[in-house]
């Protein structure tokens, strides 16, 4: 794209994968949700879709995000479609596992774009080739990175995130800040869309 393109572009699902250590992830369960206020009852949960055991815990919620929590051993993670939301279980599971040692945290989000051979228009004008069709594209720059690809007819899939690494680890207690990091996150991709991809989100 040799100049900007306004296109409305549809926010998907944002995501927090906090790496840990020694963790039991059995302790993240559907009774832990209702004891610490972030679900009001337990006809939100799938019961269809939850697992929990000692090596790892998988709850699907139905609520208007199909909010997903995953914990294992190494990583908890919350994906949903409310930063809120993030920040909410974030701050729960500060207060109930203070011991809880962070050696990183991944902040996503994503994003989709339909139109009529997106694919070809934005492919075309990032690389150049003549043997070959390219399906997946990833950029990065520092703690920033970025894919696109294709993920169905017409839409593209555009996956932003932002990693922050502890080394030795950080107590959960003192990490703050979330708000402003997919804020940050926000600004940045804004920003690259604009200048490198050549596109200008749609005011709604």
């Amino acid at each position: 794209m040799t100049e900007n393109k306004k296109l409305e572009i549809h926010e998907g699902r944002s995501r927090l994968t906090i790496g840990i250590s020694n963790f039991n992830p059995a302790v993240i369960n559907d009774a832990f949700l209702i004891e610490t206020g972030f679900i009001d009852s337990l006809d939100i949960v799938n019961k269809d879709a939850f697992h929990m055991s000692n090596m790892g815990s998988h709850i699907n919620l139905l609520d208007n995000c199909k909010t997903q929590i995953e914990s294992s051993f190494r990583e908890i993670s919350i994906a949903t479609c409310e930063t809120n939301k993030i920040i909410d279980f974030f701050e729960i599971l500060k207060s109930s596992f203070p011991y809880i040692n962070v050696e990183k945290m991944l902040y996503m989000s994503v994003d989709h774009i339909k139109a009529p051979n997106i694919k070809k228009e934005f492919f075309s004008s990032l690389i150049n080739t003549t043997l070959m069709n390219p399906t997946y594209l990833e950029f990065d720059l520092e703690d920033y990175n970025f894919t696109l690809y294709e993920c169905a007819k017409d839409k593209l899939h555009l996956s932003k995130s932002l990693n922050s690494n502890y080394d030795g680890g950080q107590p959960i207690t003192q990490i703050d800040g979330l708000k402003e990091k997919y804020e940050a996150l926000d600004t940045f991709f804004t920003k690259f869309y604009k200048n490198d991809l050549g596109i200008v989100k749609l005011s709604k």
